[in-house]
């Protein structure tokens, strides 16, 4: 893997000033085995138009990894990062925390997400004589196989989510009809996230689950829109349902926000479906041409 000297010709100095700062604060944090730059930045892809109005500027995405890494303490970690860097950089500083183990392992497995880490990725910081392990290339079969299993489970629980609120919608049980709504969101973000990258994290946010999946695909900006202040409280308040319709008293939800809830859940299911039957369908291809060479 490259250090930060292999590409300082694509970096600005004040990128340069902003990453030695990343690396300072996140060493502070607890013990770093290492820190690694992944991304448009690792790749010199970066943009930053912030010259213009509504320019758009190129996240940091920063992998850590801690010398000793419990469940508790990456938890941790990741809280004391989430807004550790708002006061310094004007674009946005995504952190991953991963024990070296865990990462060793999806490496080994080939999980495709981490291997591009591994690939395109820069070391920021590095400390130690642990290294990364070797991805393993899995058969052009395998790869069709497993991304037909995500679709199947995730897209399917899509349908049933979307099913079942439908239901409740007519029996007046609004409240959960709601939470089925963002669960239907939630897995047709993960299962694209699963079928393209064979990865999908922990996480019930929709609005990180949404960022995640537009990087991948950017036809996944027209559902759930927010580009006016009425779409993004729209999208926050359904995204809050995933605990307030079950467990807050004071959560309430209208009739006509769960039909602008089905239309959009609509839209991104049609989508999903269209993205992913594409990809498994490009593996498929790719599978049929190794058997033939």
């Amino acid at each position: 893997m490259k250090t930060l000297k292999d590409i300082e010709t694509n970096l600005t100095e004040k990128e340069k000033k902003e990453l030695a700062e990343i690396v300072k604060r996140i060493k502070a944090t607890c013990q770093i085995r290492m820190i690694i730059l992944f991304g448009s930045h690792a790749r010199g892809e970066q943009v930053d138009d912030s010259q213009y109005s509504e320019g758009k500027k190129s996240d940091y995405d920063i992998l850590v990894i801690p010398l000793s890494c419990t469940k508790k303490l990456q938890k941790k970690v990741k809280l004391l990062l989430k807004n550790l860097f708002h006061d310094i950089i004007d674009k946005t500083v995504s952190c991953l925390v991963v024990p070296i183990d865990k990462l060793n392992s999806l490496l080994h497995e080939g999980q495709y997400f981490y291997t591009e880490i591994k690939n395109e990725g820069i070391y920021l910081y590095k400390t130690g004589s642990v290294e990364l392990e070797d991805a393993v290339i899995l058969s052009p079969q395998r790869e069709r196989e497993i991304a037909e299993e995500y679709f199947e489970l995730w897209f399917g629980q899509s349908k049933e989510f979307y099913k079942t609120a439908n239901y409740q919608i007519k029996e007046d049980m609004i409240r959960m009809s709601a939470f089925n709504l963002q669960q239907c969101a939630e897995s047709c973000y993960k299962c694209v996230e699963l079928v393209l990258t064979r990865y999908c994290p922990k996480e019930h946010l929709l609005t990180e689950l949404k960022e995640r999946v537009v990087k991948l695909n950017s036809e996944f900006e027209i559902p759930f829109p927010c580009e006016t202040p009425e779409q993004i409280v729209l999208f926050n308040h359904l995204d809050f349902a995933y605990t307030g319709a079950r467990y807050n008293k004071d959560y309430t939800v209208t009739y006509e926000q769960l039909e602008y809830w089905k239309n959009e859940n609509e839209n991104l299911m049609n989508i999903t479906n269209e993205i992913c039957t594409s990809h498994i369908e490009k593996l498929r291809e790719k599978e049929n041409d190794s058997k033939e060479n």
